[in-house]
């Protein structure tokens, strides 16, 4: 977990959308991550070390009548571009809505992984190019969250899935008549009868975006039980495209990760996703990995090990990735 520095803001006089602000705060946090990375003998010419920084700016504040909200923005990578934003209003009882862009903050892509624990990196890490078809990094997306007798609720609409992010009063995407839209929700709720157990659903469906096609649909569930240091995790993952004549996929993912004290955790994952061609055979991406994690203070050295065969879902095609990573937290 980061280290924060908070800066103080004076309390804002006036109003804000008719309700005036009792506080504020802004919060600055981020890490910096050195890692060196090898693909094996697949590893042609080039440097093998890398290093990338993440900063996060969170602003916080309190209306007079309880309500919060907070204003989120990541930069990322060499160049510290902005990576994701977001901004939530938090009714209590009444829920909480968000304007999001790219964070994942509501709906279907908070389910990703969430049957696959790792102590740093899943199965498919730098050997997939077939995902579970959950994290679509969305931008200009609505969404609304609340917990309903037990059940956590998320969910999130999507103008135009084809948006890019847009400052305010700005306009983007190509979408014309609803084309290229898309719905998508994510239920996730603990078994009363067992403790550790936590069972979640997904489900998305949308325009394709291509004319006279049909929607596209797409489906998760997925388990996850939590037992003395051990949590083990199992998810199950389908997409089908509206679009004639395009693959469709399903994923099964499953791990089991153990914390050998609080500095020291270990894990191992499997991915499979089949992609289910049409006129030919069906090929499933097979992938597996193990990962380590031990943290020293706001420092953690982490090493993930993964392979996979059929990458892809092309047949023979294989790939490996070793990756040591030294992360700093401030």
């Amino acid at each position: 977990m980061n280290n924060f520095k908070k800066v103080g803001l004076t309390a804002l006089a006036g109003s804000l959308a008719m309700f005036s602000v009792a506080q504020a705060d802004l919060v600055l946090s981020g890490s910096t991550e050195a890692t060196y990375t090898s693909k094996g003998t697949e590893r042609t010419a080039g440097n093998p070390f890398g290093l990338s920084n993440d900063f996060s700016l969170t602003g916080t504040g309190e209306m007079d009548n309880g309500f919060t909200y907070t204003a989120f923005t990541n930069f990322a990578g060499q160049d510290m571009g902005t990576d994701s934003n977001y901004l939530s209003l938090d009714m209590g009882s009444i829920g909480k809505v968000t304007l999001d862009q790219a964070s994942e903050a509501e709906g279907i892509s908070t389910l990703g992984n969430f049957g696959n624990p790792s102590a740093y990196e899943e199965a498919d890490h730098g050997v997939s190019t077939l995902d579970d078809k959950l994290d679509n990094n969305a931008t200009g997306a609505l969404g609304y969250s609340n917990t309903v007798s037990d059940i956590s609720i998320s969910i999130e609409y999507i103008p135009s899935v084809t948006t890019t992010a847009s400052q305010a009063g700005g306009v983007s995407g190509a979408a014309v008549d609803g084309k290229a839209s898309q719905y998508n929700f994510a239920l996730k709720a603990a078994v009363p009868s067992v403790d550790g157990l936590t069972v979640a659903y997904g489900h998305h469906e949308g325009d394709s975006g291509v004319e006279g096609q049909s929607k596209d649909d797409g489906s998760t569930f997925g388990a996850r039980y939590a037992l003395g240091n051990a949590t083990i995790g199992f998810q199950m993952t389908e997409q089908q495209s509206g679009v004639t004549n395009s693959a469709g996929y399903e994923g099964t993912m499953y791990g089991i990760a153990y914390n050998v004290n609080e500095n020291l955790s270990v894990s191992y994952n499997v991915a499979d996703m089949e992609k289910q061609n049409v006129g030919a055979a069906n090929v499933t991406e097979e992938s597996t990995g193990f990962s380590a994690a031990y943290t020293m203070g706001s420092a953690s050295f982490r090493l993930s090990r993964n392979d996979a065969n059929d990458v892809g879902g092309v047949t023979g095609v294989d790939a490996e990735n070793t990756e040591l990573s030294l992360s700093l937290a401030f």
